[in-house]
This record gives C-alpha cells, structure tokens and sequence, in this order.
C-alpha cells in the first residue's frame, strides 16, 4: 500500500501556495510506503533470529570453528601477554586506575587523557588480578578474545564458518 503525501497533510509544516514558487522550481513531495505483516505466520523477534542461528545444521561446525580460533588465538597472545610491550601508556593508565581505586573521578579529580571509562575497566582489572602492570595487559588480553570472537560472528554472517575462522585468524594475526 501506497500513500502520497502532500505538504499540506504533514503537520507543522504549512502548505504554499503553488502560484507564489519561483517559475522552474519543483515541488517535493513524500511518498510513505507501508507494508502490512501477514496474519497467518506469527512475526519474528530479533530474539528468535538469534535462537535460528544456532540451530541451524552446521551450528556445531561454527561452535567448533570458533573454540578453534579462540584456542590458537589465545595462546599464541597469551603465551606473550607480559612480553613485547611499548610501555608508553602504561604510566598514566596505571595512574588513572589506582586514582579511580582511591575513590577520585577521571576529568572532575585529576586529569585524564583517554576517555573515563578506560579508568574504570583498568581499575576493575586492578581490583580482581592486583594492583601491576601485568592486570592492565591481562584486561587487553580479555579484550582481544571478546574482539575475535566478535569478528568471527560478524565474519560468520557473511561467509561460511572456515572462511569465518580464516578471517578472525587473520584478524589475530594483525593484532
């Protein structure tokens, strides 16, 4: 179903006349197209899709595919977690997080160069793994596995599961 809509129907927006526009100017006009659900079949949910997903037959490929790529992904970035770091940052985030620990706000207390929230998740990883350098790099290694599981199901929408783990693995290796 299809609608015209002129600009007299659309509210707050008055309607000229047509006399009084500039000879060879055009008049905008807006179509709204509607497109009705059928009765018969029930809608789907963002939910439901998500649920279809992984029922799907080679669902146990993809789970696969992806333990795969997390195992190869995290040890070989977990094996060098405290190893072939440029410690440039590492002073000020250091600092931010044990300011946050003590109760102080980044940008109101003191100042901070990276966005607040950096503070908090530093301090978090302080509060659980101790209050070092290795807690910063262990939260960028927890980071770094959300990452590519993340590009493996953006990559898993577009191709099949293998080339899905290629692409994740090649993502792993650039980081």
């Amino acid at each position: 179903m299809s609608k015209q809509i002129g600009d007299s129907q659309i509210q707050g927006r008055q309607s000229e006349d047509p006399s009084r526009s500039a000879p060879g100017q055009t008049r905008l006009s807006v179509e709204v197209r509607v497109r009705e659900a059928d009765s018969d079949k029930p809608a789907a949910t963002a939910w439901q899709a998500r649920l279809a997903m992984f029922s799907r037959k080679d669902s146990p490929a993809r789970l696969l595919v992806l333990c795969l790529v997390m195992v190869i992904a995290g040890t070989y970035v977990g094996v060098r977690v405290n190893q072939s770091w440029i410690a440039v940052d590492d002073g000020i985030l250091a600092q931010s997080a044990v300011r946050v620990l003590q109760g102080q706000l980044p940008h109101s207390d003191f100042v901070e160069i990276y966005t607040g929230g950096l503070s908090f998740i530093h301090a978090t990883a302080y509060r659980i793994f101790g209050v070092n350098l290795l807690s910063l790099r262990i939260c960028v290694f927890l980071f770094f596995l959300a990452w590519i599981a993340a590009v493996y199901y953006i990559a898993l929408r577009f191709t099949p599961p293998i080339t899905a783990g290629v692409i994740g693995g090649v993502k792993r290796r650039a980081m």
